[in-house]
């Protein structure tokens, strides 16, 4: 199964940027294609559950369904995500925020 690990660093201290980023309906101002984010619902350790709409090629929308599977705060921020494709079969992606202080800065590990 092919991985991709992505890192970035933000000049903004960790707490900032680890607490918007764990809330998902921040999640449309870091991913452009995504029209709408419903359904937040909180669970236990700070994770969420929620749905959201994205806009493919031709404007064509998918719905994803996503879970928190760990939090660990100002750490980490796991994600299970399924998307059904009309006439495929359902597509699962695991995703992982790391989190990390680099002199003042933030930086953030995404597989």
């Amino acid at each position: 199964m092919p991985n991709l690990i992505k890192s970035i660093v933000i000049n903004a201290p960790l707490e900032k940027v680890f607490d918007f980023l764990n809330k998902p309906e921040n999640l449309k101002e870091i991913y452009p294609r995504i029209v709408e984010i419903l359904d937040i619902t909180p669970l236990a350790n700070s994770c969420h559950t929620y749905r959201w709409k994205f806009s493919m090629v031709a404007g064509i929308q998918r719905e994803v369904v996503s879970e928190n599977t760990e939090i660990i705060p100002n750490k980490k921020i796991s994600t299970k995500n399924t998307c059904g494709l009309k006439g495929w079969k359902f597509v699962f992606i695991d995703e992982t925020m790391e989190f990390d202080t680099i002199n003042g800065k933030t930086k953030i590990v995404y597989k």
